[in-house]
């Protein structure tokens, strides 16, 4: 399977107890950046749960943020 991150694309993630959305966010931007090797790349949520919350968070990158 392949990802386009430039263009977009709408990942959904189950975020963990104790991480905020804003974490979850910066660690998947890193991981973005360091895959297709570029520094420019938009990565955001569509709704932030509360850190003591669980559940499905969803992200955003590229033109579709």
């Amino acid at each position: 399977m392949t990802f386009d991150f430039e263009n977009g694309e709408v990942l959904i993630i189950n975020k963990p107890l104790h991480w905020t959305s804003f974490d979850v966010v910066n660690k998947l931007r890193y991981e973005i950046r360091r895959k297709i090797g570029k520094k420019n790349i938009k990565v955001g949520h569509a709704g932030t749960l509360d850190p003591l919350a669980g559940g499905l968070l969803i992200i955003c990158t590229g033109k579709k943020t």
